[in-house]
């Protein structure tokens, strides 16, 4: 599994997480991927998934697969509801706990 934790500048708040998971092929050239991402929408959390098949991991790296992952958002996935300069009334409550 690969995590990409996104903190705030003096790392109090999580802003995002992004988990991918390698599922089970017997492919070498090709692999399928799960990837769960958290984020903190300004007003609350939410938690989007994707699969990705048939990654050519053999001409990419795990950038490439991200790259990929990312561009499956859509644009209300990416806005905010809020400002996140503003307090957090939700505090630091961890996005890891929505991604299970």
């Amino acid at each position: 599994m690969i995590e990409v934790n996104i903190t705030s500048k003096n790392g109090t708040h999580e802003l995002g997480l992004i988990r991918i998971q390698n599922m089970e092929t017997n492919d070498p050239e090709f692999g399928d991927y799960s990837i769960e991402f958290a984020v903190d929408t300004g007003e609350g959390f939410a938690a989007y998934q994707r699969s990705i098949y048939k990654f050519p991991r053999k001409d990419y790296n795990v950038l490439g697969l991200l790259r990929l992952a990312l561009s499956t958002l859509e644009e209300k996935e990416l806005s905010l509801d809020g400002d996140p300069d503003k307090s957090r009334p939700h505090g630091n409550a961890g996005l890891s706990r929505l991604l299970k």
